[in-house]
């Protein structure tokens, strides 16, 4: 029961202290856009949550429905531990990702050491699909990545995204309140 109570004290002491810097903010009329929004409170609430990959998933929003994001990067984000494209299809498939939809299947010729070249599957995802995958990943054995930090990133973002639309509300309502008292 303690353990409980200390997690909400904590939860309940960061909220409001997240209210007080936003107060602040509205007091002195500060306008920031989302971004800096979200760095802020990360900075000052979060600082010990990793978010170095974020400003390659704020590229992504930039392409949202095109296929832009190579199957490697799969790897390199935790998601699966092999480059092997049939198990590439087969984590795309248990993802229930649909092919020309989510992704796209690439045949690329690459040169071989005894000449000649072969043909290498390549799959490419689009931002979402690579969202979905991230979302949905398990910590295994060998990764190099916990993507358990995405799942985590994607929470505080949506939590940074509420505060934000709340400041925003606050910000104008303000305004408006203060160019009300100036007419009269």
């Amino acid at each position: 029961m303690i353990f409980i109570f200390n997690i909400y004290v904590c939860t309940k002491t960061a909220m409001s202290t997240q209210q007080e810097y936003i107060q602040n903010l509205i007091q002195n009329e500060t306008k920031l856009n989302l971004e800096e929004f979200f760095k802020n409170i990360h900075q000052k609430f979060y600082s010990n949550q990793d978010i170095s990959f974020m400003t390659y998933f704020l590229e992504l929003t930039t392409q949202e429905g095109e296929f832009v994001v190579h199957h490697e990067k799969l790897i390199e984000y935790g998601v699966m531990t092999t480059k092997n494209s049939a198990r590439v299809k087969d984590k795309l498939n248990a993802l229930e990702l649909v092919e020309n939809e989510d992704y796209r299947l690439e045949d690329v010729l690459q040169p071989v050491p005894q000449g000649g070249y072969s043909t290498k599957k390549v799959y490419i995802i689009t931002p979402e699909a690579f969202k979905k995958c991230l979302m949905r990943a398990q910590r295994r054995p060998r990764q190099k990545v916990d993507p358990v930090i995405y799942c985590d990133y994607y929470l505080l973002l949506e939590k940074t995204y509420k505060l934000y639309t709340d400041y925003e509300k606050q910000l104008e309502q303000n305004r408006a309140e203060r160019s009300k008292t100036r007419v009269f």
